[in-house]
């Protein structure tokens, strides 16, 4: 019997991909703690053309160039982007900043898109089984 599908926890899934966008926008090499979480495709999209280029690592996150330069023009230019001095995180409410929309793409796909409003940014995340870089069945 198949487990039930929970929920994602944005918080836990956006936050150390949100403190590690500054850093994405001049950094060639994702930090090594933010690829389990990423789904497994993506993982390998970043680790390999990541690797092959001196690049930012950013723009490897959208597969649509014109999303890609959007999304580093948000980072650069918000200030919501800095993390916190002390607990390091990007301060964001969760429980009224965040709205997530699920989408069943077909039997086996299921999506969910986290929309944070105030930051103006959408991450979709997918429901990965087996993910044994990811710690198991969950989102990504």
């Amino acid at each position: 019997m198949q487990a039930p599908i929970l929920p994602p926890q944005p918080e836990e899934l956006l936050a150390p991909l949100l403190a590690s966008l500054p850093a994405a926008t001049i950094s060639p090499q994702p930090p090594t703690a933010l690829l389990p979480i990423l789904s497994p495709i993506l993982r390998q999209r970043v680790q390999l053309l990541s690797s092959a280029s001196q690049e930012p690592w950013l723009p490897l996150l959208c597969y649509d160039s014109s999303k890609a330069s959007k999304l580093k023009d948000a980072v650069v230019k918000n200030e919501r982007f800095e993390p916190h001095p002390v607990s390091g995180e990007v301060e964001i409410d969760w429980s009224s900043e965040v709205e997530i929309e699920y989408k069943r793409v077909d039997e086996e796909t299921l999506q969910a898109l986290v929309s944070l409003q105030d930051l103006g940014l959408g991450v979709k995340l997918i429901w990965c089984v087996n993910d044994d870089i990811g710690g198991g069945d969950g989102w990504r």
